[in-house]
């Protein structure tokens, strides 16, 4: 299949200074799941931004939260470009069988440096829910 550029998804900001974005799971006894992968991404991303990052202060909030829970946790971290930090857990969903995927036809721009972080900005993922959503809707 060729792909022409106007077929590409164009890179669209919907924020200005989008924030640093992790979700992964915490179990009580065994922690945060791949929460070194998690940490060099964000840290790796904050470079690449000029973000403030400080690790050692990232570690400090995921271990208060940590402390403070007694079962599995969502958890979401943020990282703003001052390098404010948030951590925020939810129960996690309910895996009860199999997850249906769906791929979007419609491919991205490998040279949209934007894709290469992981951030709060999700208007193009958001848009591409939905437009798989209404076409799923309609057929």
């Amino acid at each position: 299949m060729t792909v022409t550029a106007h077929e590409l998804v164009p890179s669209v900001r919907t924020v200005d200074k989008p924030t640093l974005l992790e979700t992964m799971m915490f179990r009580p006894g065994s922690g945060f799941g791949h929460l070194s992968r998690h940490l060099d991404r964000m840290e790796a991303s904050a470079g690449d931004l000029g973000y403030r990052f400080d690790r050692r202060d990232v570690g400090r909030e995921l271990h208060a939260f940590a402390s403070r829970t007694s079962r599995p946790q969502r958890i979401r971290l943020t990282v703003s470009g001052d390098g404010e930090i948030s951590v925020v857990g939810s129960d996690p969903p309910p895996m009860t069988g199999p997850v249906a995927l769906t791929i979007d036809s419609v491919p991205v721009d490998a040279r949209d440096e934007d894709l290469r972080h992981k951030t709060t900005d999700r208007g193009r993922y958001e848009a591409c829910v939905h437009g798989i959503r209404n076409s799923t809707t309609s057929s």
